[in-house]
């Protein structure tokens, strides 16, 4: 009887460690478990914060760089080459003058440098011209602040068809064409046109659709 007993017993502390051991590893599982998700979840939180952060600093630098470009565009405007032009000359009001002369002035703040200039006369039927031909131009001297250069107009076409001018069968169109670098570094284009009218032809006008400035 008593042998039977210490059997139960020991069969009872067998399942009693048996049931121990299995809430412990359930209990691990368990812990790994919620241990697991937690860390997930703290991963995803860390990732949505880097990403926020990412995003923040690359629409600062956007901000930042935009801003330095407007700073710089401002700058250029204020600083840069500006060229006015202008033609004199009243080659058909008084014949003994026959010179005609295009001057440009620099009323930037920084020289203008790196000037190509060409010029050239041509007859057309009408005031606005229907093709604007092509300018050649050639390099010429740099023109510093605040002053100007003048450039002579070959009349040569005048003298040739004057008869004609006069009689407003043809009219005399004088183009020009300037290429220049605005001081920093930007090469720019400006383009004119004027023809001649007035009662005595001592008028200069702007020629419709000809001009280009940048």
């Amino acid at each position: 009887m008593t042998v039977i007993l210490f059997l139960c017993d020991a069969h009872s502390s067998r399942d009693w460690v048996d049931y121990v051991t299995l809430g412990a590893t359930v209990l691990g599982i368990a812990v790994v478990g919620i241990y697991t998700y937690f860390a997930r979840k703290q991963n995803e939180l860390t990732e949505k914060v880097l990403e926020e952060a990412q995003r923040s600093n690359e629409a600062s630098l956007g901000e930042t760089q935009k801003s330095t470009a407007l700073t710089r565009e401002a700058l250029v405007l204020n600083q840069r080459v500006w060229l006015n032009v202008q033609i004199g000359g009243k080659p058909l009001a008084n014949r003994r003058e026959n010179a005609v002369v295009i001057q440009i002035s620099n009323v930037g703040r920084v020289p203008a440098a790196e000037i190509k200039f060409g010029a050239s006369t041509f007859l057309a039927d009408a005031e606005t011209l229907a093709d604007i031909p092509e300018i050649p131009v050639r390099p010429a001297a740099p023109i510093g602040v605040q002053s100007s250069n003048w450039y002579p107009v070959p009349m040569d076409l005048l003298e040739q068809n004057r008869h004609s001018i006069l009689r407003k069968e043809k009219i005399l169109h004088v183009l020009c064409r300037v290429d220049y670098d605005d001081g920093f570094g930007k090469p720019k284009q400006m383009r004119f046109g004027w023809f001649l009218t007035g009662f005595s032809f001592d008028e200069w006008r702007f020629s419709p659709g000809v001009h280009h400035i940048e």
